[in-house]
């Protein structure tokens, strides 16, 4: 399983289109991937790697990403990605195979 975070890309963009008050969707419609809000820490990385391994979902993205999601939705208040402290999108790529990933972004508000 490989986990990036995409929250500079989503603060660039962000910042460049000079978001007020509103809310940022991410969507991937990448096959075998999925996105989600979490920590992004080794530790919980590593549970959730856990967890799929114990469920017996490796090998098995089609049906993990339709548990995990394919798209999350953060607020932006006050031209801000309001996270919170620790909290990131994450990027989950469950294929183990190398190559781009696209994530869409759609921002609503003002």
């Amino acid at each position: 399983m490989d986990a990036i975070s995409p929250a500079g890309y989503v603060e660039e963009f962000v910042e460049s289109i000079r978001a007020g008050n509103g809310l940022i969707h991410l969507f991937t419609r990448d096959r075998g991937v999925s996105i989600v809000f979490v920590e992004y820490e080794p530790g919980l990385l590593g549970d959730l790697e856990e967890l799929i391994n114990k469920l017996g979902l490796r090998g098995k993205p089609w049906l993990l990403e339709s548990l995990l999601g394919k798209n999350i939705t953060i607020p932006v208040v006050n031209s801000g990605v309001d996270t919170g402290v620790f909290k990131h999108p994450v990027l989950i790529d469950l294929t183990g195979k190398p190559g781009m990933r696209e994530v869409l972004m759609i921002y609503e508000g003002d």
